[in-house]
Protein backbone atom coordinates (compact mmCIF):
# COMPACT_ATOMS: atom_id res chain seq x y z
CA UNK A 1 0.00 0.00 0.00
CA UNK A 2 2.73 2.82 0.72
CA UNK A 3 4.55 2.29 -2.57
CA UNK A 4 0.97 1.84 -4.36
CA UNK A 5 -0.14 5.41 -2.66
CA UNK A 6 3.31 6.50 -3.36
CA UNK A 7 2.87 6.01 -7.30
CA UNK A 8 -0.49 7.42 -6.53
CA UNK A 9 0.99 10.64 -5.21
CA UNK A 10 3.20 11.02 -8.55
CA UNK A 11 -0.02 10.82 -10.62
CA UNK A 12 -1.66 13.35 -9.18
CA UNK A 13 0.95 15.65 -9.24
CA UNK A 14 1.63 15.08 -13.07
CA UNK A 15 -1.79 16.04 -13.73
CA UNK A 16 -2.62 20.01 -15.05
CA UNK A 17 -4.62 20.78 -12.13
CA UNK A 18 -2.18 20.23 -9.48
CA UNK A 19 0.92 21.35 -11.65
CA UNK A 20 0.01 24.61 -10.95
CA UNK A 21 1.70 23.94 -7.64
CA UNK A 22 5.07 24.35 -9.33
CA UNK A 23 4.88 27.72 -10.77
CA UNK A 24 3.70 28.91 -7.43
CA UNK A 25 6.35 27.80 -5.52
CA UNK A 26 9.15 29.11 -8.10
CA UNK A 27 7.23 32.36 -8.19
CA UNK A 28 7.36 32.52 -4.19
CA UNK A 29 11.01 31.34 -4.09
CA UNK A 30 11.95 33.92 -7.17
CA UNK A 31 10.25 36.87 -5.01
CA UNK A 32 12.27 36.47 -2.15
CA UNK A 33 15.44 38.48 -1.23
CA UNK A 34 18.11 36.35 -1.45
CA UNK A 35 17.09 32.92 -3.62
CA UNK A 36 20.02 30.59 -2.97
CA UNK A 37 19.66 26.96 -4.45
CA UNK A 38 20.02 26.43 -0.50
CA UNK A 39 17.15 28.58 0.30
CA UNK A 40 15.10 27.46 -2.56
CA UNK A 41 15.26 24.07 -0.99
CA UNK A 42 14.77 25.20 2.04
CA UNK A 43 11.59 27.06 1.33
CA UNK A 44 10.12 24.00 -0.82
CA UNK A 45 10.93 21.69 2.04
CA UNK A 46 8.74 23.77 3.78
CA UNK A 47 5.48 23.73 1.61
CA UNK A 48 5.94 20.37 1.51
CA UNK A 49 5.84 19.82 4.82
CA UNK A 50 3.06 22.12 4.88
CA UNK A 51 0.98 20.27 2.74
CA UNK A 52 2.35 16.51 3.93
CA UNK A 53 0.49 17.71 6.77
CA UNK A 54 -2.66 18.64 5.45
CA UNK A 55 -3.21 15.18 3.94
CA UNK A 56 -1.68 13.00 6.79
CA UNK A 57 -4.53 14.78 8.85
CA UNK A 58 -6.97 14.06 5.99
CA UNK A 59 -5.24 10.27 6.31
CA UNK A 60 -5.52 10.24 9.98
CA UNK A 61 -9.36 11.61 10.59
CA UNK A 62 -10.17 8.84 7.92
CA UNK A 63 -8.90 5.95 9.78
CA UNK A 64 -10.34 7.46 12.69
CA UNK A 65 -13.94 7.31 11.36
CA UNK A 66 -13.07 3.69 10.18
CA UNK A 67 -12.15 2.88 13.87
CA UNK A 68 -15.21 4.76 15.28
CA UNK A 69 -17.97 3.61 12.83
CA UNK A 70 -17.53 -0.02 14.09
CA UNK A 71 -16.84 -3.15 11.80
CA UNK A 72 -18.92 -3.02 8.70
CA UNK A 73 -16.08 -4.74 6.88
CA UNK A 74 -18.50 -6.93 4.78
CA UNK A 75 -20.20 -3.97 3.27
CA UNK A 76 -17.47 -1.61 3.59
CA UNK A 77 -15.40 -3.66 0.74
CA UNK A 78 -18.49 -3.19 -2.03
CA UNK A 79 -18.57 0.41 -1.01
CA UNK A 80 -14.41 0.49 -1.72
CA UNK A 81 -14.84 -1.35 -5.01
CA UNK A 82 -17.85 1.47 -5.95
CA UNK A 83 -16.02 4.14 -5.07
CA UNK A 84 -12.47 3.00 -6.91
CA UNK A 85 -15.31 2.18 -10.20
CA UNK A 86 -16.46 5.97 -10.16
CA UNK A 87 -13.04 7.43 -9.84
CA UNK A 88 -11.76 5.51 -12.65
CA UNK A 89 -14.76 6.58 -14.86
CA UNK A 90 -14.15 9.65 -13.95
CA UNK A 91 -10.21 9.90 -14.53
CA UNK A 92 -11.25 8.53 -17.71
CA UNK A 93 -13.44 11.28 -18.64
CA UNK A 94 -16.43 8.75 -18.78
CA UNK A 95 -18.51 10.05 -15.77
CA UNK A 96 -17.59 13.78 -14.92
CA UNK A 97 -17.72 14.85 -11.10
CA UNK A 98 -18.68 18.19 -10.35
CA UNK A 99 -15.50 18.42 -7.85
CA UNK A 100 -15.58 21.81 -6.03
CA UNK A 101 -12.52 24.09 -5.94
CA UNK A 102 -11.50 25.92 -2.54
CA UNK A 103 -11.58 29.39 -2.67
CA UNK A 104 -7.60 30.99 -3.44
CA UNK A 105 -6.54 32.20 -0.46
CA UNK A 106 -2.53 33.65 -0.48
CA UNK A 107 -0.51 33.99 2.52
CA UNK A 108 0.90 37.43 3.54
CA UNK A 109 4.11 36.11 4.87
CA UNK A 110 7.52 35.60 3.41
CA UNK A 111 10.13 33.15 4.06
CA UNK A 112 9.95 29.82 5.64
CA UNK A 113 6.67 29.79 7.55
CA UNK A 114 5.09 31.96 4.04
CA UNK A 115 5.89 28.04 2.27
CA UNK A 116 4.84 26.54 5.19
CA UNK A 117 1.16 27.92 5.55
CA UNK A 118 1.20 27.56 1.51
CA UNK A 119 1.48 24.38 1.58
CA UNK A 120 -1.22 23.53 4.42
CA UNK A 121 -3.76 26.06 2.17
CA UNK A 122 -2.52 24.52 -1.33
CA UNK A 123 -3.23 20.74 0.65
CA UNK A 124 -6.46 21.78 0.76
CA UNK A 125 -6.72 23.68 -2.64
CA UNK A 126 -5.27 20.76 -4.66
CA UNK A 127 -7.42 18.03 -2.71
CA UNK A 128 -10.07 18.70 -5.89
CA UNK A 129 -7.41 17.88 -7.90
CA UNK A 130 -6.21 14.59 -6.27
CA UNK A 131 -9.90 13.68 -5.80
CA UNK A 132 -10.04 10.39 -8.01
CA UNK A 133 -6.92 9.00 -6.26
CA UNK A 134 -7.36 10.70 -3.04
CA UNK A 135 -10.58 9.71 -2.43
CA UNK A 136 -10.06 5.90 -2.87
CA UNK A 137 -7.30 6.21 -0.53
CA UNK A 138 -9.36 7.71 1.99
CA UNK A 139 -12.16 5.09 1.17
CA UNK A 140 -9.91 2.35 2.00
CA UNK A 141 -8.44 3.52 5.26
CA UNK A 142 -11.90 3.94 6.59
CA UNK A 143 -13.39 0.96 5.98
CA UNK A 144 -10.28 -1.16 7.01
CA UNK A 145 -10.31 0.00 10.43
CA UNK A 146 -6.68 0.93 9.73
CA UNK A 147 -4.83 2.82 13.21
CA UNK A 148 -5.07 5.98 13.12
CA UNK A 149 -0.88 5.89 12.50
CA UNK A 150 -0.94 3.92 9.72
CA UNK A 151 -3.85 6.50 7.94
CA UNK A 152 -1.00 9.32 8.18
CA UNK A 153 1.63 7.10 7.05
CA UNK A 154 -0.15 6.42 4.12
CA UNK A 155 -1.32 9.65 3.42
CA UNK A 156 2.10 11.21 4.35
CA UNK A 157 3.82 9.05 1.55
CA UNK A 158 0.82 10.38 -1.01
CA UNK A 159 1.62 13.79 -0.01
CA UNK A 160 5.94 12.80 -0.63
CA UNK A 161 4.82 12.08 -4.21
CA UNK A 162 2.59 14.34 -4.58
CA UNK A 163 4.97 16.62 -3.91
CA UNK A 164 8.04 15.23 -5.57
CA UNK A 165 8.13 17.29 -8.91
CA UNK A 166 8.43 20.73 -6.42
CA UNK A 167 11.43 19.04 -4.91
CA UNK A 168 12.72 18.54 -7.94
CA UNK A 169 11.94 21.89 -9.84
Amino acid sequence: AVVAVFVGGLLTASNPCSLAMIPLMMSFVAGSKQTSTLRALGLSLAFVLGLAITFTAMGMVAALAGRIYGDVSSVWNWIVAAVCAVMGLHLMGVLPLPIPQLVKVQPKVRGPVGAFVLGLLFGFVSAPCAAPILVVILTYLAGTHASVAYGGLLLLVYALGHSALVLVA
